[in-house]
């Protein structure tokens, strides 16, 4: 779903906002260090979005950083504290990493009531998977939607995914089987036009605490 470059720095998702513009030209022309340097000096100013670009990085190895958890929980818990929905959403996903489920489910939450959409998937991916919540498909479809109605691209994805296991029916199954091609063209189109870097496109693949099975999914970008 993401970038693919030779410089393998570049190839693990992050979600850059306007307000780290400074830092994301330099992330853009593939310069690393100077995109690092960039965004912690914003960090180190406040930015709370750097902050949560920044925990992104540690918490997945981009740029050529080596996984460091506790640094990334550390650069998001301020704002977190003060209801930044991004924060809320990093904080999750880490609180996923650390194997700490129902603390996660609860950022997740709070970040999804502010409309932020990748929360909103992520609360239909938590419901899929059993992720601090029991699993259920409805209350799951129930946020997919409320993703893709507020702009994110890979919800209609994981919507139709569930229309094409035949979880919804017989005819929601072949409705599922013959749009899916269609969206496929269209997601990578919405791809190529914005990257996996905008908050309608960004999609966590969690790398740690996870079975093997969904890990491998994950990775290779299918939505699990």
């Amino acid at each position: 779903m993401y970038r693919f470059v030779e410089d393998d720095r570049f190839n693990t998702p992050v979600l850059l906002t306007p307000s780290t513009a400074s830092a994301n030209g330099h992330y853009f022309a593939l310069h690393a260090e100077s995109a690092l340097a960039e965004f912690q000096r914003l960090a180190n100013e406040g930015n709370l979005d750097a902050r949560a670009t920044l925990a992104l990085i540690k918490a997945t190895g981009s740029l050529g950083q080596e996984p460091n958890l506790p640094a990334a929980r550390e650069l998001v818990e301020l704002g977190a504290s003060r209801d930044h929905a991004y924060s809320q959403h990093v904080m999750a996903w880490l609180l996923v990493e650390e194997n700490q489920p129902l603390h996660a489910v609860q950022y997740m939450r709070q970040a999804a009531r502010q409309g932020f959409s990748p929360a909103l998937l992520d609360m239909g991916r938590f419901y899929l998977n059993g992720i601090g919540v029991t699993k259920d498909r409805r209350i799951a479809m129930e946020w997919l939607w409320r993703a893709y109605k507020a702009g994110h691209a890979v919800a209609k994805r994981y919507i139709l995914q569930q229309y094409r296991a035949g979880h919804f029916g017989r005819s929601r199954k072949w409705l599922g089987h013959l749009i899916w091609p269609l969206t496929t063209i269209w997601l990578r189109g919405q791809l190529k036009l914005h990257g996996g870097y905008t908050e309608s496109t960004f999609i966590y693949n969690w790398p740690h605490a996870v079975s093997a099975e969904t890990k491998g999914r994950a990775k290779n970008g299918a939505p699990c």
